[in-house]
């Protein structure tokens, strides 16, 4: 059971990776261009990055049933706030390519605020718990939460007008995430390396061990 949650976790880990690459190029397109023309990929990202999300929370549900440890509510808090806030992402960039810009550029500043909460969450459960790449696990989430309330940020700079200011934020804030998300799948592996090689330690306990030859003592010596 422990061994499918940590799957499940790097799983998801990946998945979040690419969603959060798909949006940033997304971003840049409607920045670079001054169009929504990169929108629908944003929308894409976003919601691939709540499936990722979800697998994470189901991963840690099912680590914390087994080990009953307190940090990893944090975790699962904070994988279902970014599930929510990214799904709401996605909703909100269809509201804003066809209906109303106005409505969808609030629904993402909420969105976004609420997945930056989350990732928060997440950065508190990674340092409390024992993963021996935890601050590295920590650091990837609190880039994440960074670049969610940048976009947050930028969402609001745009409503009030402030178009130049609030893309530049959105930009910034989409490859912060991808940065962040990075660093979290790096620890991830590293952390998996690291307990792979102790367990063939432990199974191999005296593989380090020399073998030396008895001679018996021809003079009967003790």
């Amino acid at each position: 059971m422990k061994k499918h949650g940590e799957e499940l976790i790097f799983s998801g880990a990946w998945v979040i990776v690419i969603g959060t690459i798909i949006s940033a190029i997304g971003q840049t397109k409607e920045t670079t261009t001054g169009t929504p023309k990169g929108a629908k990929l944003v929308a894409q990202g976003n919601a691939i990055e709540a499936f990722g999300n979800s697998l994470q929370a189901l991963g840690n549900t099912e680590l914390f049933l087994e080990e009953k440890e307190p940090f990893r509510m944090d975790n699962i808090i904070g994988c279902w706030l970014q599930a929510g806030g990214n799904s709401t992402n996605t909703v909100a960039t269809e509201i804003e390519i066809h209906s109303s810009e106005e409505e969808g550029l609030r629904l993402n500043a909420v969105g976004s605020g609420v997945q930056g909460l989350g990732a928060v969450y997440e950065a508190v459960g990674a340092v409390a718990g024992k993963s021996p790449t935890k601050n590295l696990e920590a650091t990837g989430n609190s880039l994440v939460a960074l670049g969610a309330f940048l976009d947050a940020a930028g969402n609001i700079s745009i409503l009030n007008k402030l178009d130049i200011s609030g893309e530049t934020l959105e930009l910034i804030g989409s490859w912060t995430q991808v940065i962040g998300a990075c660093t979290e799948l790096i620890a991830l592996a590293i952390a998996s390396n690291i307990e792979l090689t102790q367990q063939k330690s432990y199974s191999y306990p005296y593989a380090d061990v020399g073998y030396y030859w008895y001679e018996p003592n021809p003079y009967g010596m003790i």
